[in-house]
């Protein structure tokens, strides 16, 4: 059986989100050029994306959002079509994903 890894958004409240009219989530530095992995408000789900500047056919350059399909420490797939509303930092905890608890 599938799990299921989105929760519709009415089932969350709107406290802590933060509106993308208002702001974006920042570069992880300047030689990379996306975002960590946040928690998102996608087409009425709560999903993990990230954001990602990409350059177009063009050769315009644009920040679009990735999905990374719930896996926090995953690379995202870029689509143009996210409808992005709101988003959070993803908070981990340190000793997740096999690092230390106390370094």
């Amino acid at each position: 059986m599938e799990k299921n890894t989105t929760t519709k958004h009415t089932e969350v409240t709107m406290s802590n989100w933060i509106s993308v009219k208002e702001a974006l989530p920042k570069s992880i530095n300047d030689e990379y050029y996306y975002s960590e992995n946040v928690w998102v408000l996608c087409d009425n789900e709560v999903m993990v994306m990230r954001l990602v500047l990409i350059q177009d056919d063009d050769g315009d350059w644009a920040w679009l959002w990735a999905n990374c399909y719930g896996n926090v420490f995953g690379d995202g797939k870029v689509d143009d079509d996210y409808e992005v509303t709101h988003w959070m930092p993803l908070e981990i905890p340190q000793n997740l994903g096999g690092q230390d608890e106390n370094p």
